[in-house]
């Protein structure tokens, strides 16, 4: 099942609960929310959202999916910080290694005997 086709399903809570890590990991707004989500008000996401919350406590079976996806979406995360990180640190070397030779560089020819 793609995007597309969550989307298009009716009362099925899945899409709310993407849409409610998506604003956790993301820090995307209710109205960026409805935008990526097929072009729906600001205010109906925000109403779905608090019934998804109004309704998690007593479906365990959605707290399942909302964990499962949220550990996804974690490990996701954690992955994309590391390699981040590692491209922070190749830049870094790069930099490191530059400034290296340009003092070598501009260090005067030793003299020969």
């Amino acid at each position: 099942m793609d995007w597309a086709d969550l989307l298009g399903r009716y009362g099925d809570p899945a899409k709310w609960l993407v849409l409610r890590i998506a604003c956790r990991y993301t820090g995307m707004t209710l109205a960026e929310l409805g935008e990526a989500a097929g072009g729906m008000d600001y205010a109906a996401v925000g109403m779905a959202l608090r019934r998804l919350d109004r309704k998690l406590p007593d479906a365990p079976e959605l707290r399942r999916l909302e964990a499962r996806i949220t550990h996804h979406a974690s490990c996701i995360v954690h992955r994309a910080e590391e390699l981040f990180m590692a491209r922070e640190r190749t830049l870094d070397d790069i930099a490191e290694q530059d400034r290296i030779l340009q003092r070598l560089r501009l260090q005067p020819p030793s003299a020969a005997p």
